[in-house]
C-alpha cells in the first residue's frame, strides 16, 4: 500500500490474514472486504464495509462511488489519527506481552493479537 492510494478493495473468495487490510488501516484508508470469515476475524464486527464476494453489482457501486468522492493523494490528517491508533495498539499489545512473559507465560504477539481482535477499532 502507497500513501497516495486512496483505497484498498478485497473481493477475495478464500484468501488469508492480508497485510493490504493492515496497511490500509494504519494509513486509515477506505476499505472494502468481502464478507468472509478471514476477514471478520481481522477488521472485527464493527467494521461496516462488507460485501458478498459474489455479488459483482454491489462491489461495482461501492467502488464506483468511492472512485468518484475520493480525493487523491495522502490525508494527512486522517493518517495522524489513524498513526496514534496503531501507537496505541502497539503499546497495549507490547505491555500485555511483557506482562504474560514476566509471568512465565509462554504467549505470542499474535496470541495477544487473536485474543483482542475484537477490542481494536
Amino acid at each position: 500500500m502507497r500513501r497516495p492510494n486512496c483505497h484498498a478493495f478485497q473481493p477475495s473468495l478464500f484468501e488469508g490474514w492480508s497485510t493490504i487490510v493492515e496497511d490500509a488501516r494504519s494509513l486509515s484508508k477506505t476499505i472494502l472486504l468481502s464478507d468472509i470469515e478471514v476477514h471478520r476475524e481481522q477488521m472485527g464486527s464493527a467494521f461496516l464495509h462488507y460485501i458478498s464476494p459474489q455479488d459483482h453489482t454491489q462491489w461495482a457501486d461501492r467502488m464506483a462511488d468511492i472512485l468518484h468522492n475520493a480525493e487523491p493523494g495522502p490525508d494527512l490528517e486522517n493518517e495522524r489519527h489513524a498513526l496514534i491508533e496503531v501507537k496505541q495498539r502497539q503499546k497495549k499489545y507490547g505491555k500485555e506481552l511483557c506482562a504474560n512473559h514476566a509471568r512465565g507465560h509462554d504467549i505470542t504477539f499474535l496470541d495477544i493479537s487473536e485474543r483482542n481482535r475484537f477490542e481494536l477499532p
